[in-house]
């Protein structure tokens, strides 16, 4: 009866499993269904679970872990916890901007796109620069010529065009891009 459940929640909707490993006796159970029975239907959608990694993404161990999760046809998303006294704040904190995307898509990518290019590309941290260039790939291109225009309208420093250039090329087909999708 339960196992009917499951295949119809994960055949319905896609399972996001937060703070689980693989060694938890409920998971085992249910990766162990999951893993059996995935090739029997068409329409199951692949469950993420959002987990804790506790050695160095590279350590090989980390490649074992990946390794047992996908074998049981789960997605792992792994996070390092920090060290201080809420080592889940950065979790919680993507948690809290997923739900903000969610909410209203344009809205957040145009609160992004303000707060990353406010200032010039070259005074922008590493993770500024490839959050905004990544931000701007993943864009529909009706979505990205809404991004384009934000942007124009708030006269952001020209140092981000070839940044914008690249995402409307990708847009482009036979560029590899959204439209080739």
């Amino acid at each position: 009866m339960i196992g009917n459940y499951v295949y119809d929640i994960i055949r319905r909707y896609r399972v996001v499993l937060v703070g689980y490993s693989a060694d938890d006796p409920p998971m085992r159970y249910l990766m162990d269904a999951i893993g059996e029975d995935a090739s029997l239907f068409d329409d199951m959608r692949q469950p993420i679970a959002i987990t804790d990694l506790h050695v160095s993404p590279e350590d090989p161990s980390a490649a074992i872990e990946e390794a047992i999760w996908l074998s049981k046809e789960i997605k792992p998303i792994f996070f390092k916890r920090v060290s201080r006294k809420s080592p889940y704040d950065p979790l919680w904190k993507s948690f809290r901007e997923w739900a903000n995307w969610s909410r209203d898509e344009v809205a957040w990518v145009e609160r992004q796109l303000e707060e990353n290019t406010r200032i010039k590309r070259s005074d922008a941290s590493p993770f500024q620069r490839a959050f905004v260039q990544d931000l701007l790939a993943v864009l529909s291109a009706d979505e990205l010529e809404r991004a384009v225009s934000f942007l124009s309208v708030r006269k952001v420093d020209f140092s981000w065009i070839e940044t914008v250039s690249a995402a409307i090329d990708a847009t482009k087909p036979g560029k590899g891009g959204a439209l080739d999708r």
